[in-house]
């Protein structure tokens, strides 16, 4: 979770999670198999959450100056506390209530709607009859190339725990 203050005043909160698990338009414009998307999806980060909270002065392009910042800051801040970067992030924007602008501003781009799904317990899926927007950010210049590659550096990949002992 990040706070943004600015001049002694919190001004807005973001959340990020682990990536949605099955997203056409984001598995296609990374050029990913099923098989990579189980191997990869850990290198996404999803804005859950962005408030811009009420303040007392209004400073123009808060939206998007704290979203570049938080983006700026997230790959190393991931490290930190799971022990990996993440070299995207993606987000949703409901398109009846929002345009997405302070994402266009920051740097994002738009991919597409969805299908108006959403997760409702481990393994299924409600139909909400709700589309929204998906939207993604690349987050370093390589980025995207690493996560387009055949193959990825070792430093990108999650360690496979030990299996257990054969029964005897």
């Amino acid at each position: 979770r990040y706070v943004a203050e600015y001049r002694g005043e919190w001004v807005a909160v973001l959340t990020f999670n682990s990536a949605a698990l099955h997203l056409k338009h984001r598995d296609r414009f990374l050029n990913w198999s099923h098989k990579q998307v189980e191997q990869r999806r850990h290198l996404i980060a999803q804005n859950s959450r962005f408030l811009v909270l009420p303040a007392r002065t209004r400073w123009p392009n808060l939206a998007s100056r704290v979203l570049k910042l938080v983006c700026q800051r997230l790959p190393e801040d991931w490290k930190a506390q799971f022990g990996h970067p993440v070299l995207l992030a993606e987000t949703f924007v409901d398109p009846q209530r929002f345009r997405g602008t302070c994402y266009r501003a920051a740097g994002w781009q738009a991919l597409g709607q969805t299908k108006g799904f959403e997760r409702c317990g481990q393994d299924f899926y409600t139909d909400t009859r709700h589309p929204k927007e998906l939207w993604v950010r690349p987050l370093g210049g390589k980025a995207l190339e690493q996560l387009r590659a055949t193959a990825l550096p070792e430093e990108l990949q999650v360690p496979r725990p030990t299996p257990p002992p054969p029964p005897p």
